[in-house]
């Protein structure tokens, strides 16, 4: 709010105070800032892709994807927009666009570990063990201290029936 007060036409202010109401369960404050937000600076993909996360955890799917899209379409760059965009299609069940999307993230950001444990979650529901592997383990190249990539690697390896390996990530 401090923020807001010394300069009212904070864009990012009003995501950040966006952000502190979607983590106290204001869904309606929060989409409210967001708005705000989109309506000082509707060139900000950042913002389209804040809106895109909160409409998908809000069960609102059409809106979760356009607002991705949109983010691509101000910025083609950006990986966090894929990334989202990724994880909107394997919600949905769309694979095939989830690892296009996937794959797009880590082109333009090839240190975005969270695309390859994303990408290799994906892989991992599709029993693709040796690919999910792989990607598990770039990702802690980038990120030796990936809870997510470790956890990863763990499930994959009690999937496949390496019970010593899947300790040794446990």
């Amino acid at each position: 709010n401090k923020a807001l007060e010394l300069n009212p036409n904070n864009n990012y202010a009003y995501v950040g105070l966006g952000c502190l109401y979607e983590n106290q369960g204001k869904s309606t404050e929060s989409e409210r800032a967001f708005k705000k937000a989109l309506e000082l600076n509707p060139k900000n993909d950042y913002i389209y892709v804040k809106f895109g996360w909160f409409y998908k955890d809000q069960g609102k799917f059409t809106e979760s994807e356009q607002a991705f899209k949109k983010a691509i379409e101000l910025n083609p760059k950006n990986d966090y927009a894929y990334l989202g965009l990724g994880q909107f299609y394997g919600n949905q069940g769309k694979s095939t666009e989830a690892e296009q999307a996937f794959k797009k993230a880590m082109e333009l950001n090839p240190k975005n570990d969270f695309a390859y444990v994303e990408l290799s979650g994906l892989y991992r529901s599709q029993e693709k063990f040796t690919e999910a592997e792989q990607i598990f383990k770039k990702a802690l190249e980038l990120n030796p201290n990936s809870d997510r990539a470790i956890g990863g690697l763990a499930t994959i390896y009690y999937e496949m029936g390496n019970n010593e390996l899947s300790k040794v990530y446990a």
